[in-house]
């Protein structure tokens, strides 16, 4: 688990970098919302908001309530959205290669096109999430071998145990 001094480097080191992002942000039509990254960092909530193609890589947004929230596109590569809420996202090519999804909620999220290879998604709720497929399971992991496996999944769909 991470402690509060690692998740305050974290938030900060986050910051500096969103502070980039804002400054070359742009009206291109896959470009994010500024205020939607300010509202995430203020209160790690940002329902509908429109975080499309924004980079979001290595943030620490544990407990983030992202419902509704559009992050089609975004690279969320090594993010911590431990117990993170993402029900209804839109989350179509997101790049969520090594992030750590245990206990997300993902009801009724889309998936279509996302990048989970290393996700570790133990505990997580992905029963009715859309446009998930096996080939992208067959990337992530959940659970350890052994130990219950707490993962939901849409009927018919796996995923391995973490070594």
């Amino acid at each position: 688990m991470i402690d509060r001094a690692a998740r305050g480097m974290r938030r900060a080191a986050f910051a500096l970098s969103v502070a980039g992002l804002l400054a070359a942000a742009t009206d291109s039509a896959n470009a994010f919302d500024p205020k939607s990254i300010g509202q995430l960092m203020d209160d790690n909530h940002c329902e509908g908001c429109d975080l499309s193609g924004a980079d979001l890589a290595r943030a620490e947004l544990s407990g983030a309530g992202l419902t509704g929230a559009n992050l089609e596109g975004a690279n969320l590569t090594k993010t911590i959205l431990l117990g993170a809420t993402l029900d209804d996202a839109n989350l179509k090519d997101a790049d969520l290669a090594g992030a750590y999804l245990s206990d997300a909620k993902f009801g009724g999220a889309d998936l279509t096109g996302a990048n989970l290879r290393g996700a570790k998604l133990d505990g997580a709720d992905l029963a009715t999430a859309a446009g998930l497929t096996q080939a992208q399971l067959n990337h992530a992991c959940a659970g350890r071998a052994g130990a219950p496996f707490k993962t939901r999944l849409p009927e018919g769909l796996t995923v391995r145990a973490c070594k």
